[in-house]
């Protein structure tokens, strides 16, 4: 019975054996074509990689160049900077004041057409000619104009009073 273990055990080794062999074939086949692959790129690599080193050596002298100049310029930068701050500070307070003047503005107006409205009739105590500056009055303020002086604003002047 030892014979035919050792004769099983030596066909299984043969059929093994002569599996492999065509599996170690193409390895070898492949290891040289990957050699030869190598062996003909390998000068197109060393071509490229040093093209790459120049480049890279280029570009290190245009940075160190760009720094000089940023350097130089940087105090243009600042002053376009500081106006541009000073610009949008200026366009803070236009804003403000023009929203306090159209706040405030109107208000202004007609209390100084109140007050020389009432200033003109202050003047003489007439009744009648007080009437007349009161429909004048009237007529400028239905016009939507400025109030036309009256008659007796002209005779005030002309009296000196």
């Amino acid at each position: 019975m030892q014979d035919a273990a050792v004769v099983i055990g030596l066909v299984l080794l043969a059929v093994l054996v002569g599996a492999l062999l065509p599996v170690f074939y193409h390895a070898v086949q492949t290891l040289k074509s990957v050699k030869q692959f190598a062996d003909t790129t390998a000068p197109r690599l060393e071509h490229a990689l040093r093209e790459l080193s120049e480049t890279a050596a280029r570009m290190n002298r245009i940075g160190v160049t760009l720094e000089g100049e940023g350097e130089r310029l940087k105090p243009l930068f600042d002053s376009a900077a500081s106006l541009g701050q000073t610009l949008q500070n200026l366009r803070r307070s236009l804003q403000i004041a023009g929203t306090v003047l159209g706040a405030v503005g109107p208000a202004l107006l007609a209390g100084l057409g109140a007050f020389t409205a009432r200033r003109g009739r202050s003047g003489d105590g007439d009744a009648g000619q007080e009437s007349e500056g009161d429909a004048a009055d009237e007529e400028a303020d239905a016009g939507g104009g400025a109030p036309v002086p009256s008659m007796r604003a002209s005779e005030e002047s002309l009296d000196g009073h």
